[in-house]
């Protein structure tokens, strides 16, 4: 194995023949990051979650991101993810960061996702559906914007704590 670093980038020289397959998987994923300022950052399009990612990590305690839910004890395909999640008391919130607001996706996709999920935690959700984009309407930009979120979440976990969240799914759209 020849590991080259560049300004930039990392680039990974493997043989194939020679290595073992969790060598060539690590090689895959590496190949998809890129060095900035000596921290790995993932080099596609998710730079926006991942700057909500950083904002709420910095900011709250015990949400996982970006990881599958399963259904436990039994053998279903249900394996959706949440972009950012915290189980507080019986209700989830979870945290959507919608590039573009998803407009591109099916209201009817979205509402068998809804389902799903509910599938899976059959407690209370409260949905933030978080678009960091520009829209026509909404001219705010994305650090603005997530100061708001952060003031959202804020008020989302009080109401869970004083239990004044009634609705098994409440959903909350920011700057759509």
């Amino acid at each position: 194995m020849v590991k080259r670093d560049f300004k930039d980038f990392c680039l990974i020289w493997v043989s194939v023949q020679k290595a073992e397959l969790w060598s060539v998987l690590t090689i895959m994923v590496l190949m998809a990051h890129q060095i900035v300022d000596g921290q790995l950052e993932v080099n596609k399009q998710k730079t926006k979650e991942i700057k909500v990612r950083d904002f709420i990590n910095s900011n709250f305690e015990g949400f996982i991101h970006d990881h599958p839910l399963y259904t436990g004890n039994c053998d279903c395909t249900h394996r959706r993810r949440v972009d950012h999640r915290k189980l507080i008391g019986n209700t989830m919130l979870a945290v959507e960061t919608d590039e573009h607001a998803h407009r591109s996706y099916d209201v009817n996709d979205e509402e068998i996702r809804y389902n799903d999920l509910y599938m899976i935690h059959s407690g209370k959700w409260i949905f933030i559906r978080f678009n960091p984009d520009i829209t026509r309407t909404q001219k705010t930009d994305i650090e603005d914007r997530i100061t708001i979120l952060l003031e959202v979440m804020e008020t989302q976990m009080n109401r869970i704590c004083a239990e004044e969240n009634t609705e098994l799914v409440e959903i909350i759209k920011l700057f759509y």
